[in-house]
C-alpha cells in the first residue's frame, strides 16, 4: 500500500507541475526567479522588518510541520 501512495503522490506533483507550466501565461527568466525574493507579508513585509532570512526560515518550518502533522 505504501508504495502504491507513493506512486501516485509523485505522479499527482509531476501532473500539477506539467500543468502549471503548461498554462502559465508568461514565464520569468531564471535570473529573475532565482535573483528576485518577494516575501508576500505585507507593506512592510517581514522580508525589511526582520530580514528576508527571517521570513525564509519561518517559510521551511512551516512546510516542515505541514508534512509531519
Amino acid at each position: 500500500m505504501n508504495n502504491f501512495s507513493i506512486f501516485w503522490h509523485a505522479l499527482g506533483t509531476i501532473a500539477l507541475v506539467l500543468a502549471v507550466l503548461s498554462k502559465a501565461p508568461t514565464h520569468q527568466s531564471a535570473k529573475f526567479v532565482f535573483t528576485h525574493f518577494y516575501d508576500g507579508t505585507g507593506d512592510p513585509g517581514w522580508g525589511e522588518r526582520a530580514s528576508p532570512a527571517y521570513v525564509a526560515v519561518i517559510g521551511i518550518l512551516m512546510a516542515q510541520y505541514t508534512m509531519s502533522a
